[in-house]
């Protein structure tokens, strides 16, 4: 369980370090399969529910992408 002090938003402790988006979705990712893994929900709901993670997964690499495309523009 996480411990906040004060008015600190943050937890107590340190979180994983994260070099980039990426590491940020595939942790995500990751937190989620483990909990549609063990969920007591049918096929259908799980499928629907990956559906809309990849299409945010799709949609954070498009726009990973489109920054990356601006920055060569800039050089």
């Amino acid at each position: 369980m996480m411990s906040f002090t004060g008015t600190d938003l943050l937890p107590s402790y340190p979180t994983p370090p994260f070099r980039c988006i990426d590491d940020i979705i595939i942790s995500l990712w990751i937190e989620y399969l483990e909990i549609e893994y063990n969920s007591p929900y049918d096929e259908l709901v799980s499928l629907q529910r990956l559906m809309i993670i990849d299409e945010l997964v799709v949609y954070w690499e498009r726009k990973q992408q489109e920054v990356y495309d601006h920055e060569l523009q800039q050089r």
